[in-house]
């Protein structure tokens, strides 16, 4: 074997090495996140309030219902500037889309995975009415879908 291909080998090895440190890593570190969103899941309940963080700032969303790998959520039109700043005192309001009007919904239907994506906090807890859950009582008779 000439230096050549034993400076190749040893840089082949390390590099293989390094990478195998990283992809653990990095497998850590989703078991972890998995783990913190299976507790998250577990704790929260129907009426439970989380904020997330979207383009336009912080949301609040209320949790209608949890279903097996569904979260039903109403998102409020509000957005706050952090976390810091968001008010559960504030009114909570749904209201139509366009230029300066945010984005909110009665009833969002998501998959664990896709709301966990949004890195909710709980916030608060506020009781569901029987009044938010029209738009989720319609998508249980539809046998809607499912985003994300």
């Amino acid at each position: 074997m000439t230096s050549t291909q034993v400076i190749t080998v040893v840089v082949a090895g390390t590099i293989a090495w390094s990478v195998t440190r990283v992809v653990a890593a990095l497998a850590r570190r989703a078991r972890k996140r998995g783990e913190r969103g299976a507790e998250l899941l577990q704790s929260l309940r129907a009426g439970s309030l989380v904020a997330a963080r979207g383009d336009d700032g912080f949301g609040i969303a209320k949790v209608l219902a949890i279903g097996a790998g569904v979260v039903h959520i109403c998102l409020y039109q509000e957005r706050f500037s952090t976390l810091e700043d968001v008010r559960l005192d504030a009114p909570r309001t749904l209201g139509s889309f366009g230029p300066g009007r945010p984005f909110s919904i009665g009833h969002l239907p998501l998959s664990s995975a896709s709301f966990l994506s949004w890195s909710p906090t709980p916030v608060g807890f506020d009781p569901v009415t029987e009044a938010e859950l029209q738009g989720y009582r319609m998508w249980e008779e539809s046998q809607g879908g499912v985003f994300g």
